[in-house]
């Protein structure tokens, strides 16, 4: 869950502990991830002009597979940022 916040704090210019990062905590306390983490997809979808999917689809992978969806977030943005170097 720490990537979440690191993926959040990167696109947005700030550290890994943020609202974003709590938020996504919490939630997944009690329910999925996915209502939570599905715009910072789609942020950084549109940051990086990563190929377009569903909110729908952010939301469903983030809820059933999120290690997935962090480690494929947290690369793409990784791999952006050191190529623009």
């Amino acid at each position: 869950m720490i990537i979440f916040g690191v993926n959040a704090g990167t696109l947005e210019g700030q550290g890994c502990c943020n609202l974003p990062c709590c938020l996504y905590y919490l939630t997944s306390l009690f329910f999925g991830c996915g209502l939570v983490a599905a715009p910072t997809r789609h942020a950084i979808i549109k940051k990086y002009g990563l190929d377009e999917e569903s909110y729908m689809h952010s939301c469903l992978l983030h809820t059933f597979c999120f290690p997935c969806a962090l480690g494929q977030e947290y690369t793409q943005m990784q791999d952006v940022n050191n190529t623009s170097k």
